[in-house]
C-alpha cells in the first residue's frame, strides 16, 4: 500500500506501473515505440525532436575541412611559355642603303617628310652631293643626310655638279670700289629679241633687261610690268629673266647683284635666295617656302630697281 503524499515507480518486466499521490487509479501500459517516421517531443522544452537517418558510411565524402569548404579547389598551376620580344622600333627608323649620288643644282631644302609643309632639316647649297636611296613619292627623292631618311624635290637633283653658285660671305661693291663683272659691260643697245617688254619700264628696269640680254643671249624670255600683290612690277620697278639652268640662272643673279650700283638695282631673287642693297654685307639670305617652282624663283631671275639710280 501506498504512503500519502509519496510516489512509486516500477518497473516490472517491461511495465511500467506509476501512482499518483491524489489518485487511487493503476495504470499499466506498454512502453510506448516510436517510429522512424514519426517526429517525438522532448519532455523539457516540447522542441520537436526528428529522428536521425542512418546512412551507408561507405557511400558518404569525406567532409571537408572549415578551411578547404569556404575556398574553391585550384588547378594546379602550369608552366608559362615566356612571351617572345618584340623587336625595336628603333631599327626601323634607319635610312635605307644609298645606291648613288646626285647634286643640288640649287638651293635646296631637306625636308623630313616627302610634303611641302614639311619642317627642312637644312638648306644646302649648290653643287652639294647627296646620297640617294632609289625611293621617290610622287616629285619627291629619298636621300640619306647624316644616316637619317630625308626628302628632297627631285628635279632640283643632277648626275653632274653645276658649274657655278653662289658662295657664301660675298658682298657686293662697296662705296668707291669698281663693280666686279662675270660678264660683258652695262648695255644701252636695244635688244635684238625686241623691246615690247620695255614698255611702262623706268630707266632702271630698261638698262637691267639691255645689259641681261647683251650679256646672256641663253635668256628668251622676260617678265615686265604685270599685276602683283607687291609693288615692284606694276609700277615698272622690276624684270623677271627667265631661264631654267641653274648655272646660268646664278650667273645671272650674281652679275647683276656685282653692277647693283651702275644698274640702279635694289634686290635680287633667285632660288628662294635673296640679295638687298640694304643688307648686302649678309650676302645671299634663304626665303620662306612659298609652296612654286615660280614662285620660289626656281625659274627665272628677278631683279628690282629704284628706278632711274643707275649709271651707263
Amino acid at each position: 500500500m501506498a504512503a500519502p503524499g509519496a510516489a512509486l515507480a516500477m518497473v516490472v518486466t517491461g511495465v511500467a506501473v506509476a501512482a499518483w499521490p491524489d489518485s487511487n487509479v493503476v495504470s499499466a501500459e506498454p512502453p510506448p515505440t516510436q517510429s522512424s517516421s514519426q517526429p517525438t517531443r522532448s519532455p523539457a522544452d516540447g522542441a520537436v525532436q526528428r529522428p536521425t537517418e542512418r546512412t551507408d558510411r561507405s557511400s558518404q565524402r569525406p567532409a571537408l575541412s572549415p578551411s578547404a569548404s569556404s575556398q574553391s579547389v585550384k588547378k594546379p598551376a602550369t608552366a608559362r611559355t615566356p612571351a617572345k620580344k618584340r623587336p625595336s622600333r628603333a631599327t626601323s627608323s634607319a635610312a635605307p642603303k644609298a645606291i648613288g649620288t646626285r647634286f643640288a643644282t640649287v638651293s635646296l631644302k631637306i625636308r623630313t617628310q616627302a610634303a611641302e609643309r614639311a619642317g627642312s632639316v637644312t638648306v644646302v647649297r649648290p653643287g652639294s652631293r647627296l646620297a640617294i636611296t632609289g625611293v621617290t613619292d610622287g616629285r619627291w627623292t629619298q636621300v640619306r643626310y647624316q644616316g637619317e631618311a630625308r626628302w628632297v624635290t627631285g628635279r632640283y637633283l643632277s648626275k653632274t655638279a653645276p658649274k657655278a653658285g653662289p658662295k657664301a660671305g660675298r658682298t657686293g661693291p662697296k662705296a668707291g670700289q669698281k663693280s666686279t663683272r662675270t660678264s660683258g659691260g652695262i648695255s644701252d643697245a636695244a635688244c635684238p629679241s625686241g623691246s615690247a617688254v620695255e614698255n611702262g619700264l623706268t630707266p632702271d628696269a630698261v638698262r637691267v633687261h639691255r645689259t641681261i640680254c647683251a650679256n646672256f643671249p641663253q635668256v628668251k624670255a622676260y617678265g615686265g610690268v604685270r599685276p602683283d600683290s607687291l609693288p615692284e612690277h606694276p609700277s615698272g620697278r622690276a624684270v623677271d629673266a627667265m631661264i631654267s639652268d641653274s648655272g646660268t640662272g646664278w650667273r645671272i643673279a650674281n652679275y647683276v647683284r656685282a653692277n647693283a650700283r651702275r644698274l640702279g638695282v635694289s634686290q635680287v631673287i633667285y632660288a628662294q635666295q635673296i640679295w638687298t642693297v640694304q643688307r648686302a654685307g649678309e650676302g645671299w639670305r634663304s626665303m620662306p617656302d612659298r609652296g612654286s617652282a615660280t614662285a620660289n624663283h626656281y625659274d627665272h631671275v628677278h631683279v628690282s630697281v629704284y628706278g632711274n639710280a643707275g649709271s651707263s
